[in-house]
Formats: C-alpha cells, sequence, structure tokens
C-alpha cells in the first residue's frame, strides 16, 4: 500500500511544464488554448504528455507563457533532478568545496585576508559568474570598476572580463559559473 501511495503521490507531483507555466500565469485550459489559436483538446493532450506538437503549436503556446520556444522545450526535457559531483577544492588561498554540473559550478569557499587573485581563462570560459559574500570584505575590479562586497552583498558579471579579487577580511564566499555550455 505505501509502494502504491508514493507512486501516487510522485505522479500527482509529475505535472506538464505547459501546465505549470498556464497556472503560474493564471490561466484556464481553455484560455491559454483560446490566446494560442489552439483547441482546448490539444491543450490537455500536451499537459497529459500525449501529444505530438509542431514547431507551430510551440511557438503558439511559448508566446502566451511568456518563454521563447527553446526555453518551452528545455524545461520539457529537463523533467529530473540531477546530483552535483561535488570535490575538494584548494587553489591560490581558496578552500572548500565545488560543485559540478553540466552548465553551473558552485564554490564554497573559505579565505583568508590578503589572498589576491587575478582572472584566469582555465576556470572561467564563457560563463557568468556570481560572487556572494556571507562574511568578511572582497574587493573585485572587474572592466576597471572596483566593487567592495561585504556580508550579504553580491556582484554578477562576465567572467570573461578580466577580473581580480582581492580578500580585505578573512571571508566565507559563495560563487557560482554558471551558461558554461
Amino acid at each position: 500500500m505505501d509502494d502504491q501511495r508514493t507512486r501516487k503521490d510522485s505522479k500527482a507531483c509529475d505535472l506538464s511544464v505547459v501546465k505549470n507555466l498556464r497556472r503560474k500565469w493564471g490561466l484556464s485550459a481553455d484560455e491559454l488554448a483560446e490566446k494560442a489559436g489552439l483547441t482546448r483538446g490539444t491543450v490537455l493532450k500536451i499537459e497529459a504528455d500525449a501529444g505530438n506538437p509542431t514547431l507551430q503549436t510551440i511557438e503558439a503556446l511559448a508566446r502566451v507563457l511568456h518563454v521563447s520556444p527553446s526555453e518551452l522545450v528545455g524545461l520539457a526535457e529537463s523533467r529530473t533532478a540531477e546530483t552535483g559531483r561535488c570535490e575538494t577544492f584548494d587553489r591560490e588561498g581558496y578552500q572548500g568545496t565545488r560543485v559540478r554540473y553540466a552548465d553551473l559550478e558552485l564554490y564554497h569557499l573559505c579565505v583568508r585576508a590578503g589572498v589576491q587573485t587575478c582572472f584566469d581563462p582555465d576556470l572561467h570560459e564563457n560563463t557568468w559568474e556570481v560572487c556572494f559574500v556571507s562574511k568578511g570584505l572582497v574587493r573585485i575590479e572587474v572592466g576597471g570598476r572596483s566593487h567592495e562586497l561585504q556580508a550579504g552583498d553580491s556582484l554578477r558579471f562576465k567572467a570573461l572580463h578580466e577580473h581580480r579579487m582581492d580578500v580585505l577580511e578573512d571571508a566565507e564566499l559563495f560563487l557560482v559559473h554558471y551558461n558554461l555550455i
């Protein structure tokens, strides 16, 4: 019985992306169908994962649901959770953990005051970087501008731009590199 309940509960949470986005925008299936120029049956079929929509149907749904067609397809393709690969990170005075996914890296790091680092193309590629400081004081220079970050501050920038980081007080940081593909 517990096994049946678990399957039922997981199925109840397995809503389609289209249905989730439709609900987010406060639309009924009828309203979505009307705004997209589709039949209610087509919308319900797609929401039940029983349909094979054409490109025109995907484009019409995406327009109404405020996403691009490629985002809608991408959301529909990524229905499962992904486990990251965790590893110890110890480089140039930065010590902690790095978690890697296909399109994202998350670093949780502790750094002593006085550590200075410069841009390293081996780590950055064509990514965005977000630095969140949970403890301490850090100065990051990007594009000739200096930004001092203290506990609770964050900064986002294109990581391919030359940048440097100076740790002014012992710090705990979270760094995120994303859009790695």
